[in-house]
């Protein structure tokens, strides 16, 4: 007689559905900005932020120091305080996934507009590692393009 299916082992998740699931939460993460949840109070802010590691470090293209959690919190906060308009859409995300060395990079293409009439494309890199078992973000890159070469690429 077979088992029921509630006691049967749950099978390992393949390195696809493991990217599925970052690209995700990382999709998610432009929402949380695009409504201006910088405490991460609603349930996806709240879901982000249970993917923070505590040695999170964090690097954008026109501030020359790395930031932690917080400091990068605030940097998008002033932005969106500047430019009441701004908004992050996304064109593309890709994963990279190493279920055996327990790494992925999340890689993020967008277009950021409303910042003073002015469209400029995004591209954000989220470094990610499974501490204690939970995939957590501990390290975040972005970058903003130049719209006269549609990009970056």
């Amino acid at each position: 007689m077979a088992k029921p299916h509630a006691l049967q082992p749950k099978p390992n998740p393949t390195p696809k559905h493991t990217a599925h699931e970052l690209q995700r939460i990382a999709s998610n993460s432009m929402h949380v900005l695009n409504i201006r949840d910088f405490s991460h109070q609603t349930p996806l802010g709240l879901e982000i932020l249970s993917h923070i590691s505590s040695s999170f470090s964090g690097k954008v293209d026109n501030i020359p120091h790395p930031l932690n959690w917080k400091q990068l919190n605030d940097v998008w906060r002033a932005w969106y305080e500047a430019d009441e308009r701004l908004e992050f859409n996304m064109r593309n995300c890709s994963a990279y996934v190493n279920e055996e060395e327990g790494l992925a990079n999340v890689y993020m293409d967008m277009d950021v507009v409303g910042v003073s009439n002015v469209e400029l494309k995004g591209f954000s890199e989220l470094c990610w590692r499974k501490e204690g078992g939970k995939w957590m973000i501990y390290r975040f890159w972005g970058s903003r393009g130049m719209p006269g070469n549609d990009g970056f690429f």
